[in-house]
C-alpha cells in the first residue's frame, strides 16, 4: 500500500499560515476563518477540482461563460 500523506503538522495558523509570510499584515477574519480548515482540505482537492470542471462546463453550456473560459 502507498505511503499516507498527513496534514501539516501544526494547526495553529500563528506558526504556520496559510500566506506564508509574504504580507506584512494578517488577512482579515473571513480569510483566517476559511483557511482554517487548510489541514484537512487537502484530502479533497481532486473532487474540489473535479466539481469546479463540470461547474464550468455547466456555465458553457448555458452560455454564461464561453467554451474556452470552462
Amino acid at each position: 500500500m502507498g505511503k499516507k500523506k498527513t496534514p501539516l503538522k501544526s494547526k495553529n495558523r500563528d506558526n504556520n499560515p496559510i500566506w506564508g509570510g509574504r504580507f506584512s499584515s494578517k488577512p482579515n477574519s473571513t480569510m483566517e476563518e476559511i483557511n482554517c480548515s487548510i489541514h484537512f482540505d487537502w484530502r479533497l482537492y481532486k473532487q474540489d477540482i473535479a466539481c469546479s470542471k463540470a461547474h464550468a462546463a455547466m456555465l458553457a453550456a448555458v452560455k454564461i461563460i464561453s467554451d474556452l473560459d470552462a
